[in-house]
């Protein structure tokens, strides 16, 4: 039987993850020249929800990131920081 360690974020470490997240999205978003509407229409979401996501101001599911990968055309791993 195997043991995991619990994994906690202070609140200062999650959102500067969140942030950077968010920063990956827009800089992955700016190469490709897509607006933040254009996402949020392949997303089938608004317009303030990407920016807020951009921003770091919210958390995001594992899937909504997923689908943000495939709207850029880049994987998901691309996204999320190997080190935090």
């Amino acid at each position: 039987m195997s043991t995991m360690m619990s994994i906690s974020l202070s609140n200062e470490e999650r959102l500067g993850l969140l942030r950077e997240i968010g920063l990956r999205i827009k800089q992955e978003r700016a190469v490709r020249q897509i607006t933040q509407s254009d996402l949020a229409k392949a997303l089938n979401t608004k317009q303030s929800v990407v920016s807020r996501i951009e921003a770091g101001g919210t958390g995001t599911s594992v899937v909504t990131l997923y689908r943000i990968a495939k709207a850029l055309n880049v994987s998901l791993g691309a996204l999320i920081p190997k080190e935090f």
